[in-house]
């Protein structure tokens, strides 16, 4: 080969690994984004200093992209008795 092809033929290589690995964690992050995460939710509104009990709390599926930060996540009936 000429030494004129092979400089640009290697820096395409590289940027065509570089372009695959951003695709390849791009997709893994929307995968997860996608699971299903259990959270608590209340019934109905809950008053300051109100005790919390089991029946204002039920456990809903959402998007793990929608999880908030604070968020009770639920994964056995033991964690509704943690909150």
């Amino acid at each position: 080969m000429r030494k004129g092809i092979m400089l640009p033929l290697l820096l395409a290589l590289i940027a065509a690994g570089i372009y695959a690995m951003l695709v390849h964690n791009a997709e893994k992050s929307l995968n997860d984004a996608k699971a299903m995460k259990t959270v608590l939710v209340t019934l109905r509104d809950i008053k300051e200093r109100e005790v919390i009990r089991g029946e204002y709390l039920k456990p809903v599926k959402i998007p793990a992209a929608y999880v908030q930060k604070d968020a009770f996540t639920y994964s056995n009936a033991s964690d509704l008795d943690k909150v």
